[in-house]
């Protein structure tokens, strides 16, 4: 249709131009005719060659621009695809960083936990340690108070000690008699039945007996002791050459035609190359991004592990230090219980002790210048020779023995004269009396006698010898006082 419409359209114009002309003679229009025809001819055969450029051109162009415009698409959806992914990236990264910082901040704070529960463990270790040298030692201290107490316990128990008299003079009788003692002045342990006459022994042991007689007679004793996308798309234009040249309208407008595709196949070529390299310099951001990414991930899953075995040794650590706590705590109780215990029985040995010592006893004689009085006036016997004297509790020097502690004492003395007459002695406890020998004898006379009694510190004891009477001692020790500390009360 549009090659019809072109055919007439020059014969209207040819036609048109003939008319227009004005001869001046046959020949010379027959030139004119032929000159236009040819020049015609010419020009129908340049604007067809440049129609069929230009078309082919077009054509070529909007096949250009159809590729640029699909691959600009194509572009385009990877771009937004690879945008998307780096999008995601930047996100999936800004995540991991964070739980990376999670992660860190976490472990950073076990790390700590753990050093401090570490620094408990050993402190707490040390402190067990501390603990256990101190139970031994308490263990081995307690051990050693024990058996000082059971030493003790064998010196001390049980206590036993008793002195009677008789009330008054006994006998005679026409068979063997048992002397009952009636007259009890001391009888600790009641073992001495003061109805029978009879000491009974309360426990197996060695035991001092003494007695003194008097009936004139001289009477002696003896002491022991932790998308890709893909977009194609073909377009096919067929159309058919024609050997008429087409109108200066449509060439002009096919040239128009070809610079504005040229101008719009710039344009595309320009985004497509500005979009080329933002798809490349999205790629290589994508890819910085991925390598950041799985950078941050291998830190994270580094630092997940060390946390989780940060977190298995922070509970070992946990474990191991609630079981040295509870060691320890075991330990204390055992430790206060031993020092409980301890303390106990070094107050029962302190007491037990206080009651042992002083370690109390002498033994003295009187003189070895022969007589001794008669003095007008009742006087102290001073026994100068000091046999022993544990504890310096008697005074040589005044007589006089001064209890050191409260407790019962035992005392036993014996008296000579020589050449006859009367003697007299007398035992004093503080200023009370507790005894008295007399005699006569023509010739010599030895008499003794002994007492059990219960002094306070600072008590006294001592012997006087009666006005006008006398004694004899020498280098054979006629004459002699003892006493000894039997256990404290």
């Amino acid at each position: 249709m549009k090659s019809l419409v072109f055919v007439v359209l020059l014969l209207f114009l040819f036609e048109r131009s003939v008319q227009e002309v004005d001869p001046k003679s046959e020949r010379t229009q027959d030139f004119q005719q032929n000159e236009k025809e040819n020049q015609s001819e010419q020009n129908v055969c340049d604007s067809c060659a440049e129609l069929k450029e230009l078309r082919d051109m077009v054509i070529e162009q909007r096949l250009g621009m159809k590729i640029l415009t699909d691959k600009l698409e194509e572009y385009d959806l990877v771009l937004k695809s690879t945008q998307e992914q780096l999008r995601m990236t930047q996100y999936e990264l800004q995540f991991t960083q964070y739980e990376l910082k999670t992660t860190q901040d976490q472990l950073k704070s076990n790390q700590e936990e753990l050093k401090s529960t570490r620094d408990e463990l050993n402190s707490t270790k040390l402190e067990l340690q501390q603990h256990q040298s101190e139970l031994e030692a308490l263990r081995s201290q307690l051990s050693q108070t024990e058996s000082r107490v059971s030493k003790i316990e064998a010196k001390l128990e049980p206590k036993v000690a008793f002195s009677v008299g008789l009330t008054a003079s006994l006998g005679p009788f026409n068979v063997e008699t048992t002397v009952v003692y009636q007259d009890v002045f001391f009888n600790m342990g009641q073992a001495y039945n003061p109805v029978t006459g009879v000491f009974t022994a309360p426990v197996k042991g060695v035991y001092f007996i003494t007695f003194t007689g008097f009936n004139y007679r001289v009477q002696e004793v003896d002491p022991k002791s932790e998308r890709t996308q893909d977009f194609q798309q073909n377009e096919k234009e067929n159309q058919s050459e024609q050997n008429v040249c087409d109108s200066c309208a449509e060439l002009k407008e096919l040239r128009d035609m070809v610079i504005e595709q040229r101008l719009g196949m710039k344009i595309l070529t320009d985004k497509l190359e500005e979009y080329d390299l933002a798809l490349k310099s999205t790629q290589e951001q994508l890819k910085i991004t991925q390598y950041e990414l799985k950078t941050t991930q291998e830190e994270q899953k580094s630092t997940q592990d060390q946390l989780k075995s940060n977190q298995e040794e922070l509970k070992s650590t946990r474990d191991e230090l609630n079981s040295t706590k509870l060691e320890l705590q075991q330990h204390q109780s055992e430790l206060e219980a031993l020092r409980s215990q301890l303390s106990q029985t070094e107050s029962r040995v302190s007491k037990m002790e206080a009651k042992l010592e002083p370690k109390v006893a002498f033994s003295v004689g009187l003189t070895a210048n022969g007589n001794i009085g008669p003095f007008n006036v009742e006087t102290t016997l001073v026994y100068g020779k000091v046999f022993y004297n544990m504890g310096q509790a008697y005074n040589p020097v005044t007589g006089v023995f001064t209890a050191p502690v409260k407790g019962v004492y035992f005392f036993t003395f014996k008296a000579f004269n020589y050449g006859g007459g009367t003697t007299a002695l007398r035992m004093f406890h503080n200023q009370t009396c507790l005894l008295e020998n007399w005699g006569y004898s023509s010739s010599h006379m030895y008499y003794s006698n002994t007492r059990i009694i219960q002094m306070e510190k600072g008590d006294v004891l001592y012997m006087k010898l009666a006005p006008n009477k006398q004694l004899y001692d020498d280098a054979g020790n006629y004459n002699s006082l003892s006493g000894f500390l039997l256990y404290t009360v």
